[in-house]
């Protein structure tokens, strides 16, 4: 049942990137130099119906798996999309956004609350990639040892932003992806 309702809510997964998939999501792994060293994001996403009961949407939900350089593993949640409309395809060059965080115990329960880590990630598809910059997100999220500042602010200035090409990938979503071990990449 689900499948089918992201089937109709969002068919531009089924070939984002050039490349036909049977189920309806995508899945990919970037690497980002910030402070510390090598950053390894694994993201997924499905489309959501982001409010709208009845409109197509290109709004999507996801989870990601964020690798630091000190060899921790962070859980995040995804959400994002692209801008304008792309119901049946999302052609190369589509802008598209997401944004990670995490959420503490409780953090529903508590107003929905968002702890850091906190990246935003804009670009476009490329192929079977996203292109994207972290809009200076590492640069404020970590400090140069590579552990999170868990006073960051919410907003930061867009400064000190680095490139990160997510490539597609198959199955990780299933098994939680082994994170590097501290030094390694």
């Amino acid at each position: 049942m689900a499948v089918l309702v992201l089937s109709i809510i969002g068919p531009w997964i089924y070939t984002v990137g050039g490349r036909t998939r049977l189920l309806p999501l995508w899945e990919g792994v970037g690497h980002a130099e910030g402070p510390g060293g090598t950053y390894t994001l694994f993201i997924w996403f499905s489309p959501s119906n982001s409010g709208s009961r009845i409109l197509p949407t290109t709004a999507v939900l996801g989870y990601s798996t964020l690798c630091t350089p000190r060899g921790a593993r962070l859980n995040l949640k995804l959400r994002g999309g692209a801008r304008g409309r792309a119901w049946w395809t999302m052609e190369d060059g589509h802008e598209f956004a997401v944004r990670l965080y995490r959420r503490p115990p409780f953090g529903g329960v508590a107003g929905g609350m968002v702890a850091p880590p906190r990246l935003t990630f804009e670009g476009r598809w490329q192929g079977p990639d996203l292109v994207m910059s972290d809009l200076g997100g590492f640069a404020h999220a970590f400090r140069p040892d590579g552990s999170v500042i868990t006073t960051a602010p919410v907003w930061h200035p867009g400064t000190d932003a680095v490139p990160i090409t997510f490539h597609e990938t198959n199955g990780f979503w299933l098994t939680a992806p082994a994170c590097p071990t501290a030094g390694t990449h």
